[in-house]
Parts: C-alpha cells; sequence; structure tokens
C-alpha cells in the first residue's frame, strides 16, 4: 500500500467539510483578517506620519521598519560566522 497516491480526486476536497477541519479552516481565515485589519490599523497611520514628517526623520524612520527584517539574516550569518570560522566549530573538529 503506497502512503502517496498520484491520482486526481475530489475526496480530500470533501474532506475539507469535515467539522474538524472546517473549525480548523474558519480560525486560519479568522486569524488571517484579524492580523490584515491590524496592519492595516497600524500601518496607515504611520505611512501618514511619515509621509508628513520632516524629511531629515525619513530615512530614520524607514530603517526602523526594515530593521526587524534583517535580523534573520543578521542571525543566520552570525551563526554560520560560529560554525565555518577559522575558530569555528567545523575548523576544530577538522584539525583535530
Amino acid at each position: 500500500a503506497n502512503l502517496i497516491e498520484l491520482t486526481f480526486t475530489f475526496d480530500n476536497y470533501l474532506r475539507l467539510l469535515d467539522p474538524l477541519y472546517a473549525k480548523v479552516l474558519m480560525h486560519s481565515f479568522y486569524m488571517a483578517i484579524i492580523a490584515t485589519l491590524l496592519c492595516l490599523v497600524i500601518g496607515y497611520p504611520f505611512a501618514y506620519i511619515v509621509a508628513k514628517m520632516p524629511e531629515k526623520w525619513r530615512p530614520f524612520m524607514l530603517f526602523l521598519v526594515i530593521v526587524p527584517f534583517w535580523t534573520n539574516s543578521l542571525i543566520r550569518t552570525y551563526g554560520l560566522k560560529i560554525v565555518l570560522g577559522t575558530q569555528g566549530i567545523l575548523n576544530k573538529s577538522l584539525m583535530a
């Protein structure tokens, strides 16, 4: 018996109507709507304030918006530096 069937069937779509899956799907839509509304409520006033503030402060405010997007890359780069650096774990284990 195969675990994965590659034939097209509507059975999986019908399973979405199961009460458990329907409840999870509705909860997901609810959370998506809440997240969208929060982004609108926070984002539009912030964008308006940034657009109306003096020009010298705009780059700083945009920097504050961009910084959270950089943290993932920054942490990953630092972790790779620890593993692959000259005093890193990989180099020390290969030199031993």
